[in-house]
């Protein structure tokens, strides 16, 4: 099961990363994270939830995976942000997913739910960072 969402930036690839490294500028209102490669840490989201992250992988200015789960849940989710260059800019597209087998602790009634979002929907508030940089 995935989420896959994606938006064009007007920046070039290295000012797409610069916007997309900085978490706090558009994901999350607090990290205690660094981003490299089998670091953990950290991520407040603006709701108030936490998330407890590890880094996969960093490849500047092309990819970067997290692993992240909300704080007491079982369930890791697999985010994947990517960025493509377009005539007129930067494609970030992020995919969230989840292994099939996972069940998430959250419950509507008897039913468990796997819950995604965070890193998807916050791709317009990486757009409006960037109108920040003009």
């Amino acid at each position: 099961m995935h989420v896959t969402r994606e938006i064009l930036l007007e920046l070039d690839r290295d000012e797409a990363w610069e916007a997309l490294a900085d978490l706090r500028g558009w994901l999350c209102a607090g990290a205690d994270l660094e981003l490299a490669e089998g670091e953990r840490g950290w991520l407040w989201l603006h709701d108030g939830e936490e998330r407890d992250v590890e880094v996969e992988e960093v490849v500047p200015g092309e990819r970067l995976v997290l692993w992240w789960r909300a704080a007491g849940d079982d369930l890791m989710t697999r985010v994947c942000l990517t960025l493509d260059e377009e005539d007129g800019g930067t494609r970030v597209r992020v995919v969230e997913s989840a292994p099939v087998y996972a069940v998430s602790t959250t419950r509507i009634g008897d039913h468990p739910v796997l819950r995604y979002g965070p890193a998807s929907c916050a791709l317009p508030s990486l757009a409006a960072r960037i109108a920040t940089f003009a």
